[in-house]
């Protein structure tokens, strides 16, 4: 009698997992671009798209990649996380406020998407946040006076959106890193 052997199966790690909730989040993926994230890999650093650091997701970069869905908030669970970009693909909905939780996140660039409503006062946590870049989406309301928190903040792109209003009190005073703002057709 032949004996068969097997070999153990070892869970995917708790980032794994979270990052499993945005592929189910994102309900077109026409390109496949996330085609091997799946739960028989025990660390999700070999996936497309993502970046770690000493086996810990420090970047996820899946731009131009034609993706419809939103942003799960579990994302903001990711401890180490320092850099998002999904520009130019096709989100919808409102940023998670849980995202912002993240709070060693350096850029956030979703620019070219379809995201909406308000910038949420949370954004003020994103002390380490150099780059936002929210342009060509549909984003209202006025920026959060939180804003003036993100003192490292050298890039803040939010043209084309709905915003409206002033900008907050201590934006000029707090914000002394800035190199580029562009707030065009809002």
């Amino acid at each position: 009698m032949q004996q068969l052997s097997f070999a153990p199966v070892t869970p995917l790690n708790t980032e794994g997992s979270v990052l499993l909730t945005l592929k189910n989040s994102i309900t077109k993926d026409p390109q496949g671009s996330m085609s091997n994230w799946n739960s028989s890999d025990e660390n999700p650093c070999s996936w497309n798209g993502i970046t770690c650091k000493d086996q810990t997701v420090i970047s996820i970069s899946i731009p131009k990649r034609n993706l419809y869905g939103s942003l799960p908030s579990s994302l903001g669970s990711l401890s180490q996380l320092r850099h998002v970009n999904f520009r130019n693909n096709n989100l919808f909905g409102n940023l998670p406020l849980k995202l912002f939780e993240a709070q060693g996140l350096q850029s956030l660039v979703l620019y070219g998407n379809s995201l909406s409503g308000s910038l949420p006062n949370e954004i003020g946590k994103l002390r380490y946040l150099q780059t936002l870049d929210l342009s060509q989406n549909h984003f209202n309301g006025s920026l959060p006076v939180s804003i003036v928190q993100c003192k490292r903040l050298r890039a803040l792109v939010l043209s084309h959106n709905n915003f409206t209003g002033v900008l907050p009190d201590g934006f000029g005073s707090n914000l002394l890193s800035l190199e580029k703002i562009d707030l065009s057709f809002n």
